[in-house]
């Protein structure tokens, strides 16, 4: 399938329009990452037709990636890291921000932590320009 990045809604109406079947995690799986990808579907009025061409598949979203590089689906919506890990697939990009889809992470230090100066540093790490190609490489956006 010849179909366009997404980042844009415009984009993102294409692709979806491109395939027939879009694989997601099962809920019973124990994610509940298909609901948020489909509540976020309707706030810019395409959850309809993201259903109509839901395969849901057991298990995570790179289990779901691998079956839809084995061609059990046209294409997958799961975590970025779990699209990108999978061979066989091409990552199209990230939604459009009208979306509001994204998860947030973020390092802190525990109280009773062995080691201060380990965790110190490896928070100050994170704030790198390698960590953030590091992040960047594997699907992460960084703030």
């Amino acid at each position: 399938l010849d179909v366009p990045a997404i980042g844009t809604e415009e984009a993102f109406r294409a692709a979806i329009a491109a395939v027939s079947t879009i694989a997601f995690s099962d809920p019973r799986a124990g994610t509940d990452m298909a609901k948020y990808i489909l509540d976020a579907a309707a706030g810019i009025g395409i959850r309809s037709e993201l259903e109509a061409k839901a395969r849901y598949i057991k298990g995570p979203g790179f289990i779901v990636a691998q079956h839809v590089a084995a061609g059990e689906a046209d294409a997958v919506m799961t975590l970025a890291t779990e699209i990108i890990s999978a061979s066989g697939i091409r990552y199209l990009g990230t939604v459009p921000e009208s979306m509001k889809l994204g998860t947030v992470f973020e390092a802190a230090i525990a109280n009773a932590t062995a080691d201060l100066s380990a965790a110190q540093s490896f928070i100050e790490f994170l704030r790198t320009g390698e960590a953030r190609d590091i992040m960047r490489s594997t699907g992460l956006v960084t703030l």
